[in-house]
């Protein structure tokens, strides 16, 4: 089992063009992640804006692993997400999966 330190959990990405359109995120169990459920990219930077924390995870050997906090960012007057751990200057998690 492996611990995350944070609200949610992001492990799958869809894009639009460059731009996050929705995540896959989990909240954090005793047992891991629990059940995915879909939401838009605005939901999770509404999220992040309200002091909650998100980071993202990788699927490896049937266990997830603790990927990058997530974080905003704001360009041409529009509020973005990305990890701490890439400096693209589009929304960028990470490679994620996508869905």
């Amino acid at each position: 089992m492996t611990d995350f330190d944070a609200d949610y959990v992001i492990t799958h990405v869809r894009y639009v063009g460059h731009h996050i359109d929705a995540v896959r995120r989990h909240r954090p169990t005793d047992d891991g992640l629990g059940d995915p459920v879909e939401v838009p990219r605005d939901a999770v930077v509404q999220d992040l804006d309200l002091g909650l924390d998100y980071m993202t995870a990788f699927h490896e050997n049937g266990d997830w692993l603790p990927g990058d906090r997530v974080i905003t960012y704001h360009a041409d007057g529009e509020r973005f997400i990305r990890t701490t751990g890439d400096d693209h200057p589009e929304d960028n998690l990470s490679g994620l999966p996508e869905f």
